[in-house]
């Protein structure tokens, strides 16, 4: 047996995960990476007149985070959310799920729920969401999306610690508060993603 053979392909960053999500919207529309105050780049977006609020799950389960009366963060505040984990039937491969924010919502109130039963006296953190385990009514959430894609890692853009599109952005909005004297706080960078059919007219 080769040595390649025996080699686990090694899973998506996050980032990566995040950058999939970005791709699949920019071949369909115009894609803005939103910036708002304690919001990690990159997990909101901006197609068309939506907005997306993008988690990932690495491990086929995403993270949702509490405010502080208790009520799930972004989610209300937007139109859709994708879900990017790993594909679980073809590797080097990512799929991207989209849900409704109100069955999003619903989740959170359940795994809220559920977190409370096993540890009572936890009311803050992150709860968490799993994409594959059958609910109640015996439908994993991946049957209740929207829709689903899949993007080869290979059509992502080139991938490193250093040149991620969620770290890109975050050097070039530092840089820019930087040059213009301000804070971060008091600036904000969009960069834009032209849709593949824009692109092709342009060719022409």
């Amino acid at each position: 047996m080769s040595p390649e053979a025996g080699r686990e392909t090694p899973l998506p960053s996050k980032a990566m995960l995040r950058d999939a999500v970005a791709f699949i919207y920019g071949e369909k529309s115009e894609v803005v990476l939103l910036s708002r105050r304690g919001i990690i780049p990159g997990s909101l977006l901006g197609a068309g007149d939506r907005a997306i609020a993008v988690r990932v799950a690495p491990d086929r389960e995403f993270s949702l985070t509490r405010r502080r009366d208790g009520g799930v963060a972004t989610i209300p505040d937007v139109q859709e959310v994708a879900v990017a984990a790993p594909c679980r039937d073809q590797s080097e491969s990512v799929e991207v799920f989209a849900f409704s924010p109100t069955l999003i919502i619903e989740e959170f109130k359940r795994a809220v729920t559920a977190q409370r039963a096993l540890y009572p006296k936890v009311s803050k953190g992150p709860v968490f969401v799993p994409l594959d385990t059958p609910q109640a009514d015996g439908t994993p959430l991946t049957e209740k999306a929207l829709w689903r894609e899949v993007v080869s890692i290979d059509r992502l853009p080139p991938h490193s610690p250093d040149n991620s599109l969620q770290e890109f952005r975050q050097r070039v909005h530092r840089e820019f508060a930087r040059l213009t004297g301000l804070s971060e706080a008091e600036v904000e960078v969009e960069f834009r993603i032209v849709p593949l059919h824009r692109k092709r007219r342009a060719r022409r």
